[in-house]
């Protein structure tokens, strides 16, 4: 079959007013009702088919006292989701006002009323007229949005609601503000002078017996009157035709047919009726319904002469009157059902090339070929559980009923798609796996189409689960499956290429490799060309990836990309949207580094606003972290322990969040460290998270993924955050010879992880008495903070920190002002109060060796004075070391002194 493209797309057809009728009258009383209304904010329409409503409003808008440019949403149950009618809304208003007024505004997946209320503000001032036609076509969620948008109407903006029956939205709050304009159905009925004008219209002769004939017959009802005349217009005798019509509903469709058939000829009435498979009609669909080419160009010209037909304004599209549509459809299933069922078939086939992956799934449930319907909803339907809004995916896909053995595999993949469309993730995940055993024995493609939904599916399963290695496992696999897969295979995956290529990025992003995270989302951008990605899936992308370059410590490039995706997100409406999580993070981590407290904060609140919209275990736990790191910041230790514990229970339910866990592990054993002063119980915590690593390790080696979907040691080279908690342990446990050989390749790593590394080695120098290298280790330190802006780094609490920055002011001297900046902070940060005893009590040998250290006695002497080797000397004075938590003779004086155990030296004379 010959494929045409659509003049325009369905989506742009949707937002042009109907053109008048041939037989238009004007009608003044309707207009004049129109024009007060419009003197309010909000007008409502109200009738049943066939009243008029639609046609009404877009006389008013060619005749009327307008109060400025026109935007028009015709609403159907495609839109019956917030984020698809808001999509529709500003398409509508960007159209009318120009793109510059709304920017880059869409819709988040999650209507929230900060959403609301920037469009609100962009739209404000700005006088145009918005017109909602068939509201009666949304349901619960949808209006509510509405309802909130228009309790607070925009400063110049008018809404004209048209609907069958009065909506679910609070009216009356706006008729007793006297905000709400109304017109009704018995309004909308014509009057006797107006019939008059009707007939004439059609070429008849109106006198006063005719006129009182017609509004007898049809009470007015505009469907009614029309129909009547086009009996009339047909006939040699207009009266008698008149007199054998019967305007009554029930008998509309017997007339439709009987009329139209005669009064268009067979041919035109036969295009009607193979086109009426669709809602709305373009030349090129005609063609893919009817096999006629010749309609690509004499749509427009043939349709015009038809009644009941309305083009929807320089779309090219057309849309059928309500009564014709149904009628021309109980037809077609009467006299022919098998052809009703091909055509859908040929909708589907086309709207599928077209893009319109939800209508193509619908037409083919309509054709009764399960078989089609299946295929359309693997390679292209499922697709939208790419995107935030997939209710109707699930309603759509629930249609399909329970087949035969030969599809039941097929079938158990569409009801676990629509169950995780539902978000319902313990039943999605129980169908998977009573597909996947049932696949082998399908014909390709559709044995590779239905592995691609499986592996898709396991994914973003493992990803709500918080399983890095399954969700990284099955995304390569579905990387592999879309590779082989033509577009004419897959008609929607081909167009989303990228999608499984970001879940790998996901899945790096979870594990720790934060640069090779960077290039699978960037691939994947390079692969979705063709796919119509929205701006927040943007935004999704280049969140993660600001995130990913956070933690790999690249601070320019992750700054860069955070503002970017955070102002996308603004200019689309939703700064804290679902997708933003992982962008307020990235900003989170960086003013952290640069000890930004005020602007940690607000970042911090922004990234809880986000992840309250959206399930992600990986950024709710990092959030958790940060906060954490946040509270200590400030001098909090009550508040970063909640939050620790928090994040401990969280990962808890989440083990296979294998970065998250290491990052909870390095916060942990720091804070023993620290806040306890536990050399042990940081121990512990590694330990303990050493032996997890194994399990991971010996996990990866089972599946045989190991590198691919399972930490490595490529891994841990490329960000460990354990590296430098492991190396403060090491001094702490009297083991500073091994700190330089630990963290030898983390220093060449960025600024924001090297800093702590020289730090650490620093006080590794300084803990061996090597001032030079002590005071080398620091200067390399402040070079590499100085150029990036930190500062964060250098509020270690403890006190071998102040006196090797003291000394490297004094013997070295580079960035001076730096320098004392960082003593000032740690002067106003102040020192935290030691405990009263040591965490582990010193036995008696250890207080009598503790005892000389004041008299600078050598080890031999203190010895000889206690009757013991010098070995035992220094066994006893690395025990000592271990227990104060310092690392020379003078910190352990100094220390002892401090927690009672030494007497403060007496004052001169």
């Amino acid at each position: 079959m010959q494929r045409f493209e659509a003049p325009v797309g369905l989506s742009i057809a949707r937002l042009s007013a109907p053109q008048p009728s041939p037989f238009h009258v004007a009608r003044p009383r309707l207009i004049h009702l129109l024009d007060d209304a419009a003197t309010l904010p909000l007008t409502l329409v109200t009738g049943g088919p066939g009243t008029g409503k639609t046609n009404a409003v877009t006389a008013w808008i060619r005749g009327g006292q307008v109060p400025g440019p026109v935007a028009w949403v015709t609403l159907d149950k495609t839109l019956d989701t917030p984020s698809r009618l808001w999509s529709a809304i500003i398409a509508a208003l960007a159209s009318s006002l120009g793109a510059l007024t709304l920017g880059e505004l869409q819709p988040p997946g999650t209507i929230e009323p900060a959403f609301i209320d920037v469009l609100r503000d962009r739209v404000g001032g700005h006088e145009v007229v918005l017109v909602l036609d068939d509201v009666h076509e949304l349901g619960a969620d949808a209006l509510a949005g509405l309802d909130h948008f228009l309790r607070i109407p925009p400063a110049g903006m008018h809404t004209v609601l048209i609907s069958r029956h009065v909506p679910v939205l609070a009216l009356h709050r706006h008729r007793l503000a006297g905000r709400l304009g109304e017109v009704r159905a018995a309004d909308l009925e014509f009057r006797r002078e107006e019939i008059g004008d009707l007939v004439e219209a059609h070429g008849l002769m109106a006198d006063d017996v005719l006129v009182d004939e017609l509004l007898r017959v049809s009470g007015g009802w505009v469907a009614g009157l029309r129909l009547a005349l086009l009996t009339m217009s047909g006939a040699p005798d207009p009266r008698k035709a008149l007199a054998g019509f019967r305007g009554e509903q029930p008998m509309v469709a017997g007339y439709l047919t009987e009329e139209l058939e005669h009064s268009l000829g067979a041919e035109l009435f036969d295009v009607l009726t193979r086109t009426c498979v669709a809602d709305r009609i373009c030349g090129p669909l005609a063609v893919a319904l009817t096999g006629d080419s010749s309609l690509v160009d004499t749509l427009r010209e043939r349709l015009g002469e038809a009644p009941l037909v309305a083009e929807l304004s320089g779309t090219g599209w057309f849309r059928y009157h309500p009564l014709l549509l149904q009628m021309l459809r109980a037809r077609l299933r009467r006299i022919d059902p098998a052809l009703m069922r091909e055509l859908h078939a040929r909708a589907s086939d086309w709207f599928e090339g077209q893009g319109e992956w939800l209508t193509a799934l619908d037409h083919a449930i309509a054709s009764g070929d399960w078989s089609l319907a299946i295929r359309v909803a693997l390679r292209s339907g499922t697709v939208e559980l790419l995107h935030a809004s997939t209710d109707l995916l699930g309603l759509t896909l629930d249609r399909i009923p329970d087949l035969g053995p030969a599809q039941h595999g097929p079938v158990l993949l569409i009801r676990a798609a629509a169950a995780l469309g539902r978000h319902e993730y313990a039943a999605a995940t129980s169908l998977v796996e009573r597909a996947a055993p049932l696949l082998g024995g399908l014909d390709e493609p559709d044995r590779s189409v239905a592995l691609l939904n499986t592996r898709m599916m396991e994914s973003l399963l493992a990803r709500a689960a918080g399983d890095a290695a399954a969700m990284t496992r099955a995304a390569l696999d579905a990387v592999d499956l879309l590779a082989g897969l033509d577009a004419e295979d897959a008609p929607g995956w081909a167009c989303h290429r990228g999608a499984p290529l970001s879940m790998v990025g996901l899945g790096h992003l979870w594990f720790g490799r934060p640069l090779a995270a960077v290039a699978a989302l960037r691939e994947a951008d390079r692969a979705d060309t063709r796919s119509p990605l929205s701006g927040y899936d943007d935004v999704w992308r280049t969140g993660n990836m600001a995130l990913a370059l956070a933690i790999s410590g690249d601070i320019t490039d992750a700054q860069t990309l955070a503002q970017a995706a955070r102002a996308l997100a603004t200019e689309l409406g939703g700064p804290t949207a679902s997708e933003t999580q992982t962008a307020w993070l990235a900003s989170a981590i960086l003013a952290l580094q640069r000890g930004d407290t005020a602007d940690l904060m607000r970042y911090l609140k922004a990234g809880q606003e986000a992840a309250a919209r959206g399930h992600d275990p990986f950024t709710t736990a990092v959030l958790m972290l940060l906060r954490c790191r946040a509270a200590q910041h400030v001098g909090d230790p009550a508040g970063a322990a909640r939050e620790l514990a928090r994040a401990a229970d969280h990962l808890a339910a989440y083990p296979g969040l294998i970065y998250a866990v290491r990052l909870w592990a390095s916060v942990a054993a720091l804070a023993e460290l620290q806040v306890n002063r536990s050399v042990e119980g940081a121990q512990r915590i590694l330990a303990e998270h050493d032996r997890r690593e194994a399990v991971w390790a010996e996990a990866a080696r089972a599946a045989g993924a190991t590198g691919a979907a399972a930490p490595s040691e490529a891994t841990a080279l490329e960000v460990d955050p354990l590296r430098i908690v492991r190396a403060h342990v090491l001094l702490a446990s009297g083991q500073p010879e091994r700190v330089r050989e630990v963290l030898a390749d983390v220093v060449r790593r960025p600024a924001t992880i090297s800093v702590l590394a020289w730090i650490a080695i620093a006080f590794a120098e300084d803990q061996m008495r090597h001032d030079a290298l002590a005071t080398e280790a620091i200067g390399e330190a402040i070079e590499l903070a100085h150029g990036a802006g930190l500062t964060t780094p250098f509020r270690n609490p403890s006190p071998r920190l102040q006196a090797i920055l003291v000394r490297h002011r004094e013997v070295d001297g580079r960035h001076a002002d730096f320098v004392d900046a960082l003593l000032e902070a740690r002067d106003a940060q102040g020192t935290p109060a030691a405990p009263a005893r040591p965490v582990e009590a010193l036995t008696e040998r250890e207080l009598a060796v503790l005892a000389y250290l004041p008299t600078m006695r050598s080890n031999a002497e203190i010895a000889d004075a206690l009757d013991i080797s010098v070995n035992t000397v220094k066994q006893h004075l690395k025990s000592v070391h271990r227990k104060l938590e310092v690392g020379s003779r003078r910190e352990a004086v100094r220390k002892a002194r401090q927690v009672g155990l030494l007497p403060e030296p007496a004052a001169a004379e």
